[in-house]
């Protein structure tokens, strides 16, 4: 899932999307350099943005989505923009499937002897 957001506004969509069921997020923050802001899937895009991604479960992607839409009130113009694409990851070691996590040592610890 990927939320295009107003600057400063990524801690409440984080908190917004775990409470949907996603995990943790990266954001990478963004400023415009040219002199026409960027234009992205019908929506401009002001200089000030941050792209919010969350690596999330396919069934659980829709409905954070949704809770981004709705809390964050993106359907207002200039206001942001949620999409889902599917995605994998690499380079991590060993490859994870789509919407896989590695275990944490506590949960590696109860499943020991599975």
């Amino acid at each position: 899932v990927v939320a295009v957001v107003n600057r400063g506004l990524s801690p409440r969509a984080i908190a917004l999307a775990r409470g949907a069921g996603a995990g943790g997020a990266t954001v990478l923050h963004g400023r415009g350099s040219g002199a026409h802001d960027l234009h992205l899937l019908r929506m401009d895009i002001g200089k000030e943005k941050e792209v919010v991604f969350f690596l999330c479960k396919t069934g659980v992607s829709r409905e954070v989505a949704s809770a981004l839409h709705r809390g964050l009130d993106l359907s207002g113009a200039g206001s942001g923009a949620v999409f889902v694409m599917p995605s994998g990851v690499y380079g991590m070691g060993k490859p994870l499937a789509i919407g896989e996590r590695e275990m944490t040592p506590q949960e590696r610890a109860e499943h020991a002897g599975e």
